[in-house]
């Protein structure tokens, strides 16, 4: 899965997702995901890293807890 590194532009030249000075969001959330205590945990976890990967310089996660959530958020839609 990739995700898009460029950024994203309303028809003015604004950014669509990045928040102003007010900390607001400019496109409201239809859904947070929660960082519960146990999902920081796993986020944050040295042993959520692939060890290999980072001996190649890149950061892999064993597990994406956002990914996850958000895929059981779309499957009971």
């Amino acid at each position: 899965m990739t995700y898009p590194v460029f950024l994203s532009l309303s028809e003015d030249g604004e950014p669509f997702i990045d928040t102003d000075h007010t900390r607001k969001n400019k496109i409201p959330l239809d859904v947070a995901i929660p960082i519960t205590g146990e999902n920081a945990k796993t986020i944050f976890s040295i042993d959520n890293y692939d060890r290999e990967a980072m001996e190649k310089g890149k950061i892999v996660f064993k597990r994406d807890v956002e990914l996850e959530y958000a895929v059981r958020y779309l499957l009971k839609r």
